[in-house]
């Protein structure tokens, strides 16, 4: 007996079966689209940071590296600054940083120290000079410069934009007045040469107040590495606060 065009027991076969079937149909579905959402097994754990150095900038807000912003006059500037530099692996590098003349010292101190705790070996800070020409200049970390005389001179521009130089471990500053054109750079560089002369240090430790844009900063650093004839400096280090002249310099780890 047929109904329609079946044969009436293969149709009570296949009605006995719906449930065989249906299980196999799940079992096929399964194997060609994946499992589903809720067996899905969890993402696979961040890889290391990234081995390459992206662009890295400082202009009046602060830092741009890599795309990314941190702001460092907000209120979380310093841990968007640490979130930032974090995602990437800098251990033993030289990495190069451009700063606007108009960018904060501060700003510059803390990108430096957040670059140093990256693993940073050397800052190579590039900035416009006086001439509006570019120059660069290699800076230590604190934390690299390991145990230096303590008669190592320190220098800095003030808040009035005048100059001052002093030994780390503290004692009577120097200070120099401004000039026609802001500091006199010619008797600030001629007080730190005989400063560097009575000390066996080839380090300078230079800063700026919290004020003054990092372009003055740069000039006083730059102004002894191209004296001539050149003095024994050989290692740069910007001071990753502000010290005050005439004060111990304390470095951070």
């Amino acid at each position: 007996m047929t109904v329609g065009r079946i044969p009436v027991p293969l149709l009570l076969w296949c009605l006995g079966a719906t449930a065989g079937c249906d299980e196999k149909k799940e079992q096929l579905i399964e194997k060609v689209a994946g499992p589903s959402a809720s067996n899905t097994e969890p993402p696979p754990p961040p890889g290391p940071p990234p081995d390459r150095v992206p662009n890295i900038s400082i202009d009046t807000q602060g830092l741009y590296m890599g795309g990314e912003r941190a702001n460092l006059s907000a209120q979380d500037g310093l841990q968007k600054l640490a979130e930032i530099t974090g995602k990437y692996q800098l251990a033993g590098k030289t990495v190069a940083v451009s700063a606007l003349r108009n960018a904060r010292t501060p700003h510059v101190a803390w990108v430096v120290q957040a670059l140093a705790e990256r693993g940073a070996h050397e800052i190579l800070i590039r900035t416009q000079d006086r001439a509006h020409k570019e120059a660069s200049l290699k800076l230590t970390p604190e934390g690299k410069l390991g145990k230096i005389p303590d008669c190592t001179v320190v220098t800095m521009m003030l808040k009035d934009r005048t100059t001052a130089s002093w030994s780390i471990r503290g004692g009577i500053a120097t200070k120099y007045p401004r000039g026609m054109a802001g500091p006199d750079m010619s008797l600030t560089l001629e007080g730190i040469t005989k400063q560097v002369n009575r000390c066996p240090s080839t380090v300078l430790l230079f800063s700026g107040d919290d004020t003054i844009e990092w372009g003055l900063t740069f000039d006083l650093a730059l102004n002894v590495a191209s004296a001539q004839p050149p003095l024994k400096i050989t290692t740069y280090t910007l001071t990753r606060e502000a010290p005050i002249a005439g004060r111990p310099v304390k470095l951070s780890p």
